[in-house]
């Protein structure tokens, strides 16, 4: 099984869909290969690069990086935009397709609605919801906005100062009086 890691550079500058990023972000071997194959001399190094290029998916990176930005609700011109012009929703946006990009089985989310609106914060866990049924990835959630978190989840486990007090299925979670 290969691992697979996904990394966000925002600092302002980066346009959300680069293809140079995008190609990048299949990991190092893929951006140096990259490099070498635009410099490269013997045609049979090149045929190699580019074999390994295509087996990798890196030619495929921008369209599906453009996919995932687009099921975020990202048109054509906001992914042309700098990361530096998005609010914080936006930027979890941005955030979470660098990491969809990675196809992981395993997504971690903690605080996901730490300082967004009412309305972002809805948006958003639609979109972890959206995740979670058609990708079929496990998701872990770590959220204090308890009614929210139980309306997604299917189990919970409610912590107190680092400690366990409660675990039950969500749906029998949210009818208990004290929890907030």
């Amino acid at each position: 099984m290969q691992e697979s890691i996904a990394f966000l550079y925002a600092d302002g500058g980066d346009r959300l869909l680069d293809e140079s990023a995008a190609l990048a972000s299949t990991g190092t071997t893929g951006a140096a290969q990259v490099a070498e194959a635009e410099t490269a001399h013997d045609p049979h190094r090149i045929a190699e690069i580019q074999t390994r290029l295509a087996d990798m998916g890196a030619h495929a990176a921008p369209a599906r990086a453009a996919a995932i930005l687009a099921g975020l609700g990202f048109s054509t011109a906001d992914q042309a935009r700098p990361c530096a012009e998005f609010s914080g929703g936006w930027r979890m946006r941005v955030a979470l397709a660098a990491t969809l990009f990675a196809e992981p089985d395993l997504l971690m989310l903690d605080e996901p609605s730490l300082g967004l609106s009412p309305l972002l914060t809805q948006e958003i866990f639609r979109i972890i919801t959206r995740i979670n049924r058609e990708r079929g990835t496990t998701i872990l959630l770590v959220e204090q906005n308890a009614h929210m978190a139980l309306e997604v989840a299917e189990f919970g486990y409610v912590l107190e100062v680092g400690r366990i007090v409660m675990e039950d299925t969500c749906a029998n979670l949210a009818k208990k009086e004290d929890i907030q």
